[in-house]
């Protein structure tokens, strides 16, 4: 089954565009502070060394932060795209989603105090992908003031669930985060 959106107005796409725009801008800041970019010597490549960190532990925290950081991104960019199958839409933003995040990711091989890895990648992919879905899948309008609680309500949730609430391992003392950060001073 097709589903459209033949009814968006020239005025609803530029606003969810503006929308998708900022959370892009928000995701590429957040992403890359502090903006500490210098040379590293990566081997045997840098793709390569960006796989390899499949290894790595997965933290939860972090997947769950990926997936809501994604989740808007990909709402309002599907509805950005003129009448098309929905599933060609949720393609497309999804794969020009998982690139983008594949791309900062690797950026950060070369910003100080930030790690790359494939799990941040693939956990706003996932993210991209629910939030396109909900994006064809709600057909009304999302009000301003329903997006701001929503926005709102999702830094109520900072920090995320420590690792031990979903294993039997302790996890690591966890610093309280301040309410203002310098990544996000609003």
């Amino acid at each position: 089954m097709k589903l459209f959106d033949s009814n968006l107005k020239p005025g609803k796409v530029k606003r969810y565009a503006t929308i998708a725009l900022g959370m892009l801008a928000m995701i590429l800041y957040g992403s890359l502070y502090p903006f500490d970019f210098h040379r590293v010597a990566v081997s045997p490549s840098l793709l390569g060394a960006f796989l390899a960190t499949w290894r790595d532990p997965v933290d939860r925290g972090d997947v769950i932060s990926n997936i809501l950081l994604y989740f808007p991104l990909g709402f309002f960019a599907v509805r950005c795209i003129p009448a098309r199958s929905a599933i060609l839409r949720i393609v497309s933003v999804t794969a020009a989603a998982c690139l983008l995040a594949t791309l900062i990711e690797l950026a950060q091989f070369y910003d100080e105090g930030r790690g790359p890895s494939v799990d941040d990648a693939l956990g706003n992919s996932f993210g991209t992908l629910l939030g396109a879905m909900a994006g064809v899948l709600i057909r009304g309008e999302i009000s301003a003031p329903v997006l701001l609680l929503t926005a709102w309500f999702g830094t109520r949730l900072l920090p995320y669930p420590p690792r031990s609430m979903f294993t039997n391992t302790p996890s690591p003392p966890v610093p309280s985060l301040p309410r203002r950060s310098r990544a996000f001073p609003c």
